[in-house]
């Protein structure tokens, strides 16, 4: 029989760790009662835009768009129009009160905190005040590392919405209109397009080598190190260094789901307790996604079958012969590119930036109730 330490000592350890000093410091700092003073005042500014939207419908729903940030949404999503505007000409707005104020007329506005950093916090805030007869919910795509930004934003939207699992107690207390449960999904192709090419996924000739490029960032240590190790075994995992344009994302949307397309298995290699938007790609494109077993609850709770995912723990970063045998095995089983079309579909319905975009403008409804008008 195999003798099982004692985990006594590690417990021990993490008690008396740098790590717990740091939460430790945190909890307290919650309790400050600044962020009630805060969530007071946005409260009052709630009440009073749930007070004019009670007897003025909402007449329009806008995205404000940024690179790779909205950029392939459909302008109609579930019979609602959906109105884009570029972030630089949003930006604007700063500049003219007044017409900012008529373009907002009534409106639902989606942005996200990439979107917001690329505005610039003061000016967002200064269009902000200047359209108070519109609703902003902020999707906090990177609610998981970017802590800078998602303990501001909150303050200079209506609803807050995060776009990964996690705590969070401070950005509830800075404003309680808080939306946890929307994923980021998946948002490199646009609806029309993955329709016209999912059924080339029938027919497509996939990789048994697990596909796991990764865009390089010093500060995501642990990352860094998983996929380090992971390319020693998989010749297409790796660290790469890119940028909005030379990256990835700068090539033509159909180079990019070919790219996707000829794999069976996708590493998600994620930070922190983030989903990231390479996981719904990996099943868009009719792939198997390769992930952590810490996110088997939270994949559950989002309704994706647990026969598309193949979760790994450690013990398979450092020896992942077997664990990909198995996961080409169950790519087989599940159909081969008859499951992948399956996956497909699935993803497209359920977790496509418009479904996501449609969830998110339901769950500003739910804040600011009308009476009657767009929905």
């Amino acid at each position: 029989m195999t003798e099982i330490p004692n985990l006594f000592p590690v417990a021990v350890s993490i008690l008396n760790s740098d790590l717990m000093k740091a939460q430790t410091l945190l909890r307290d700092q919650i309790e400050e009662s600044q962020l009630f003073q805060i969530g007071y005042q946005k409260s009052q500014i709630a009440a009073i835009k749930r007070q004019y939207f009670a007897k003025n419908p909402v007449k329009k729903f806008v995205v404000i768009a940024s690179f790779n940030n909205y950029d392939f949404l459909s302008t109609n999503i579930n019979g609602r129009v959906v109105e884009s505007i570029w972030f630089e000409e949003f930006a604007n707005f700063s500049k003219d009160p007044k017409a900012a104020a008529k373009f907002m007329q009534d409106a639902v506005a989606i942005i996200s905190n990439n979107t917001i950093n690329r505005i610039g916090l003061e000016k967002f805030a200064e269009i902000y005040k200047s359209t108070p007869h519109a609703i902003y919910i902020l999707q906090d795509i990177d609610s998981h590392h970017w802590r800078e930004m998602s303990v501001q934003v909150p303050a200079l939207v209506d609803v807050y919405a995060p776009g990964h699992t996690g705590s969070f107690i401070s950005e509830g207390r800075i404003n309680p209109n808080l939306v946890t449960g929307i994923p980021i999904g998946t948002t490199q192709w646009s609806r029309d397009f993955v329709l016209q090419h999912i059924p080339e996924l029938a027919n497509s000739e996939r990789l048994d080598q697990p596909f796991g490029m990764h865009s390089f960032y010093p500060k995501f240590k642990f990352r860094n190190q998983v996929v380090a190790t992971l390319s020693k075994f998989s010749p297409h995992t790796g660290l790469q260094n890119t940028t909005e344009t030379n990256g990835f994302l700068g090539r033509d949307p159909e180079q990019r789901w070919k790219d996707w397309a000829k794999y069976k298995l996708h590493w998600i290699i994620p930070v922190a307790n983030d989903l990231p938007n390479r996981f719904f790609d990996a099943l868009l494109t009719g792939g198997l996604a390769l992930t952590p077993k810490q996110f088997r609850s939270t994949i559950k709770q989002l309704g994706i079958p647990d026969e598309f995912i193949c979760y790994y723990e450690p013990i398979d970063i450092l020896d992942p012969q077997n664990f990909i045998k198995a996961a080409l095995k169950q790519f087989e089983d599940q159909g081969g590119n008859l499951g992948a079309v399956k996956r497909a579909r699935f993803t497209l319905e359920h977790l496509h930036v418009d479904k996501i975009m449609d969830d998110l403008f339901d769950a500003a409804l739910e804040f600011y109730p009308t009476e009657s008008g767009s929905n």
